[in-house]
């Protein structure tokens, strides 16, 4: 009856218990649960935002003009915007747009060579001024050629982000 009942057998009996009631508590609280759905089916819908396009229009400067877009589920408002530029201003451009702190940022992944210094600056400040003004959230547009930050173009300074005046 001794063996029984030694310190260390009522010791382990102690933690046993122990650790039977923690297994059974938490074991309650770790059940399989599905996955949180929308709050409305109106959070899946397509969502339309109004984008303020700032167009080249020499000599008189840019040319603003708004356009509603509809986008698609997980589609980007940023990237979409720019797309429209692009399309309006009839300039093909492989570029990626993202929202970074207060501000944005544009990687231009191939920037044409052939733009002269005119060229550049309706480019470049029409982009800028397109998401600045079309999401006020965001307080700078930086840009990035080839993924890595550039001085610029041939006639342009890019090594500073570009706010509204």
């Amino acid at each position: 009856m001794r063996r029984w009942l030694s310190v260390w057998n009522l010791l382990g009996a102690l933690v046993f218990l122990l650790g039977a009631v923690f297994y059974v508590r938490t074991g309650q609280e770790a059940l399989s649960r599905p996955l949180p759905l929308p709050a409305s089916l109106e959070a899946q819908a397509p969502r339309r935002i109004f984008v303020n396009l700032y167009l080249p229009n020499p000599p008189q400067g840019f040319l603003k003009k708004t356009e509603e877009v509809q986008l698609a589920l997980g589609e980007e408002a940023y990237q979409k915007a720019l797309e429209l530029w692009m399309q309006e201003a009839k300039t093909p451009l492989s570029l990626q747009a993202f929202r970074q702190g207060e501000g944005f940022v544009v990687n231009l992944e191939s920037p044409p060579k052939n733009l002269d210094a005119q060229g550049e600056v309706f480019l470049v400040y029409g982009l800028a001024y397109t998401l600045l003004y079309t999401f006020p959230e965001g307080k700078s547009v930086r840009f990035l050629v080839d993924g890595a930050p550039a001085l610029g173009f041939a006639h342009l300074d890019l090594s500073e982000p570009i706010t509204l005046p």
